[in-house]
């Protein structure tokens, strides 16, 4: 998500989203050690990476739009979302960039 070389497409974000999403609905209920940290990580970036698509889209002008910012944003509010750990989550995320 994080490549500066490669321009994914909003049909292979969706894809991505809804198998993530999918996987990780089906694995949060069940008695296995499947966590949720990475699942909301990727599923964030996945949806940034559509917002980043979209916002191009309609402002194709504007050069100050970084994917990599947005795929950044997208996965602290799923996690933070999800998790509910805004203030230590900020630090990773800080961190992880």
């Amino acid at each position: 998500m994080f490549n500066y070389k490669y321009d994914y497409q909003i049909l292979d974000m969706l894809v991505f989203f809804l198998l993530w999403y999918v996987f990780t609905i089906l694995t949060s209920g069940t008695a296995l050690p499947a966590g949720i940290f990475m699942p909301c990580i990727m599923i964030g970036c996945a949806l940034g990476e559509m917002y980043y698509t979209i916002a191009t889209y309609f402002f194709p002008d504007n050069q100050d739009l970084y994917p990599q910012s947005y795929a950044l944003i997208g996965a602290a509010a799923m996690l933070s979302g999800s998790t509910r750990m805004t203030y230590s989550l900020a630090v990773i995320m800080l961190e992880t960039s």
